[in-house]
């Protein structure tokens, strides 16, 4: 946008708004061709006001009006220029007997350069967060082999240091029900700018990039202790002030600027882990075991695998099966604790696991085998969750893996 775009007509409808809000004088404002882009008089929309093309043509500092008729179509009163970024970007005409309005004209016309200087100065910072933004995308997810010092070089010319070593945050702010209304979008997009507030007061050097549905947050160096105790006074914050969710991923080690783009694959993994499960709102990459490979495998590789595991059970059994052997593997292949938890006796838990090894080949109870269920009590919970986004409310008795797109 030039400086001579500022001008537009709706910032000189409000600028004509706000004047008769404090003075009833007819008030006109101009283009740089002498076009009347908003006035007191809707009428005079449109028109040539020729004081004004006087003011511009001639470069004057102001034209004073005394006689009805002396120009076509203008009235008696003053007319200044109006400018911003160093340029004039149009005119202001105020009605009226000059002696009595020139005061009031010359307040207006230094309002109206307010308000373009400062539409001015939104601009020039979009402009600036565009750049960094762009610059910043570039860094996390372009070409790794286009990191190096003259790319450093371009960060310094946008004051961001990215020499420094960093860890990464990746931050999602959700409702708790999924609403996706306008009311949730906005209070997501609040909490982001707190998020970025609180840490940016931390350090001035650490940087912050929305992706999708991602806050990524670069923060100079934090032991992993000092960035669960910020992600968790986060997530207090935002659960109290915006009444949302907040997943936090957080990598594993400082990276050099040459490889921080694999400590926010990291960091996104980790906030996928917390996303996939909703167990946990804040997970560290160092934490993750099967979650590092598990993004690797398709939807239907993971249904397939589901079924083998649990051959010889229904759709629907699988689902009350895997479910009784998540709590059982929960609590450490406990029993007691297991039956507690389920509100049966233990002898009935224990026929149920011996029946699952028979019909299965794999026994639960085996330290062999129980990789096995965990990786198909994992996949199916990743299946699970896919068909609660795609269905409303999906019937307990129809098998979910039903459910799933075929290969074909």
């Amino acid at each position: 946008m030039e400086p001579m775009e500022l001008l537009s007509t709706q910032l000189a409808e409000r600028i004509v708004t706000e004047a008769n809000a404090v003075i009833p004088e007819k008030i006109s404002i101009m283009d740089q061709r002498g076009i009347n882009i908003a006035a007191s008089d809707a009428a005079c929309v449109g028109g040539f006001h020729e004081g004004a093309w006087m003011v511009l043509s001639q470069r004057l500092p102001e034209l004073i009006v005394r006689e009805d008729g002396r120009l076509d179509r203008v009235p008696p009163g003053l007319n200044c220029p109006i400018a911003a970024a160093g340029q004039v970007l149009g005119v202001l005409s105020v009605a009226g007997d000059y002696e009595k309005i020139a005061d009031k004209a010359r307040v207006i016309q230094r309002m109206a350069e307010l308000m373009l200087s400062e539409a001015h100065r939104a601009y020039e910072r979009l402009t600036g967060e565009n750049v960094r933004n762009r610059y910043l995308d570039e860094w996390l997810n372009g070409d790794p082999k286009n990191i190096d010092a003259a790319f450093a070089e371009r960060g310094r010319e946008l004051n961001m240091d990215i020499l420094i070593p960093r860890r990464v945050l990746a931050c999602s702010a959700y409702h708790p029900q999924n609403a996706q209304d306008m009311a949730t979008l906005r209070a997501i997009d609040s909490a982001e700018q707190m998020i970025e507030r609180y840490i940016g007061c931390m350090d001035e050097n650490n940087l912050f990039l929305r992706s999708a549905s991602k806050l990524i947050c670069m923060v100079t160096p934090q032991s992993d202790a000092e960035l669960e105790r910020i992600a968790a006074a986060l997530q207090a914050r935002v659960e109290r002030e915006y009444h949302l969710c907040l997943a936090i991923g957080i990598d594993d080690t400082p990276a050099d600027y040459t490889e921080m783009h694999r400590n926010c694959v990291k960091a996104e993994r980790a906030l996928a882990a917390c996303m996939r499960t909703h167990k946990w709102f804040i997970r560290k990459y160092g934490d993750l075991n099967m979650e590092v490979f598990a993004d690797q495998v398709d939807a239907v590789t993971k249904q397939e695998y589901v079924r083998k595991i649990m051959r010889g059970f229904t759709d629907a059994e699988i689902a009350q099966q895997l479910t009784m052997l998540e709590i059982f593997y929960d609590h450490d292949g406990s029993i007691t604790k297991t039956a507690e938890r389920l509100f049966i006796h233990k002898n009935t838990l224990q026929y149920k696991l011996r029946r699952i090894a028979e019909r299965t080949g794999y026994d639960p109870r085996s330290i062999r085998h129980s990789s096995l269920f965990y990786i198909a009590i994992y996949f199916y919970r990743e299946i699970r969750d896919t068909i609660c986004l795609l269905y409303i409310s999906p019937s307990p008795r129809d098998g979910l893996l039903s459910r799933m797109p075929s290969s074909a």
